[in-house]
């Protein structure tokens, strides 16, 4: 059972979290993309210092940038907005190294968003970069990370498009992807293949294609949940949970509770986990089985899996205290009795109210 890490602490919030997904819908952004700007614009092979000829003949500048048809270098160009490339030249996205925007020039075509260009990497329409996501090479368009404008206009998908990203290769840019169907968590109605998956921000759920992973176990973007689940890491890596309504609780069975969850801001997030109802306890007397400890949240007081962080170290994400010391969102302190006489605090240090409880200083 998780326990610290379901919970709002009672000082203050210890909660992350990291949603996964597959590459067309998910927010953790690791998305692999196999190159295809290779091509040389006149057909030639690659000189031998690997560097690609220019249709006049002259070699790429050490930067990967081509050449301007007088021979001059290009500046910087922009893939998103297709700029700063010379006369009939357009700015790719080059994801193989070194990876960055590529001047180059388009050879037949042109080839449409999402339409494939496998076997003629430079046919793509203007704007858009030829690259691989994992199912064959289609022409895509590059959007500055986390900025869905980039991604307006593209086609008729009633479902809209959305940057998706960072790229690994390239941590400025993203792809723009259509946004799988919405649909709520805890009532999965995705069809048959597919399952509900947390893909980026508040409210943001789609239906992406399930996996193998089932409940309980591993699980990460290259290894997605079965339907029913959802892929949640809080801490303690990816593992398939079970999504619930945070208000009212329900996709709970009856001897589970719903667990709100909160991001790495702070900020609740629009759905939780379903989990053991855990046990209460008393935090001054610690009535917790062994190898466990009494935990203060905002919920009440629970017994909680003991950690191995000793007081006055930091006690955030999976860093769980030791027995007799509580964690107040940050670090590890020594429980004491405020009405006790003398201090039970090292040094006679003064116990400080925490209510039901104190805390050593």
């Amino acid at each position: 059972m998780i326990k610290v890490s379901s919970l709002s602490l009672f000082f203050a919030s210890a909660m992350f979290l990291v949603a996964c997904g597959d590459s067309a819908g998910d927010a953790d952004s690791g998305v692999q993309l196999k190159d295809q700007g290779t091509n040389n614009p006149d057909g030639g092979t690659n000189n031998p210092d690997g560097n690609v000829n220019n249709p006049d003949g002259n070699v790429n500048n050490p930067d990967g940038n081509v050449n301007n048809p007088d021979g001059s270098t290009p500046a910087a160009c922009n893939p998103v907005t297709d700029t700063n490339c010379g006369q009939g030249e357009t700015c790719r996205l080059n994801l193989a190294a070194p990876a960055g925007p590529q001047c180059r020039m388009p050879i037949g075509g042109p080839v449409a968003y999402l339409a494939s260009c496998a076997g003629a990497p430079d046919s793509c329409a203007p704007g858009l970069t030829c690259l691989d996501p994992g199912d064959g090479a289609i022409c895509l368009k590059i959007c500055d990370a986390g900025d869905d404008t980039d991604c307006a206009n593209l086609g008729n998908d009633p479902n809209g498009y959305g940057c998706v990203g960072p790229l690994q290769a390239a941590p400025a840019y993203g792809l723009c992807l259509p946004n799988p169907p919405a649909c709520v968590p805890w009532d999965d109605m995705c069809e048959a293949t597919n399952y509900c998956e947390y893909t980026g921000g508040a409210n943001d759920f789609g239906c992406i294609p399930e996996g193998t992973a089932v409940a309980g176990g591993a699980c990460s973007p290259q290894n997605p949940c079965m339907k029913g689940s959802m892929c949640l890491n809080l801490g303690q890596g990816g593992t398939c949970m079970t999504p619930c309504n945070p208000t009212g609780g329900a996709g709970c069975g009856q001897d589970e509770v719903c667990f709100g969850i909160q991001d790495q801001n702070g900020q609740a997030l629009p759905f939780g986990f379903c989990d053991d109802a855990p046990t209460t306890c008393t935090v001054l007397s610690d009535n917790c089985p062994a190898g466990e400890y009494c935990q203060a949240y905002q919920d009440g007081n629970f017994c909680s899996t003991e950690g191995t962080a000793q007081v006055g170290q930091p006690c955030s994400g999976a860093n769980l205290c030791m027995r007799g010391a509580v964690c107040d969102g940050q670090n590890c302190r020594q429980v004491c009795d405020p009405a006790a006489s003398p201090s039970t605090c090292p040094n006679a240090g003064m116990c400080q109210n925490a209510g039901e409880f104190g805390v050593c200083p």
